[in-house]
């Protein structure tokens, strides 16, 4: 019996499934994103904490939204330690990261909005 693979499990892309894993063993990454009060890994997309009820801090954490803010734009996040974050990064963090995020910003350094999508619009 063979087994058919689908686009994501194909050999040039990683699956969701071996983030997951990796996040698991490793630890989740740096990287966060952040969308309507849930706060992300950037690696595994799996829920990290949420700011709806309560307050959710991690201050060694770079939001890709802030990072794209502060290069593309110019300014910088009232209280926002994610620039100085960035010199934090390992390769572990970096490791397994897609390229883009769902909304077409880069998720990893240089953090360029992906060509074609409204974040590069933006840019």
């Amino acid at each position: 019996m063979s087994r058919t693979l689908s686009p994501v499990d194909s050999g040039n892309t990683r699956s969701a499934r071996e983030r997951r894993i990796f996040c698991a063993r490793v630890g989740h990454s740096r990287i966060r994103d952040y969308f309507f009060g849930y706060h992300y890994c950037a690696r595994c997309g799996d829920t990290l904490g949420d700011s709806i009820g309560s307050i959710y801090v991690d201050s060694d954490a770079i939001y890709l939204h802030h990072m794209h803010v502060f290069l593309n734009e110019g300014q910088r996040i009232k209280g926002c330690p994610c620039p100085e974050n960035v010199a934090k990064l390992t390769k572990m963090d970096l490791k397994l990261v897609p390229r883009y995020n769902s909304f077409g910003y880069g998720s990893r350094p240089p953090w360029k909005p992906k060509p074609g999508t409204p974040a590069s619009d933006k840019a």
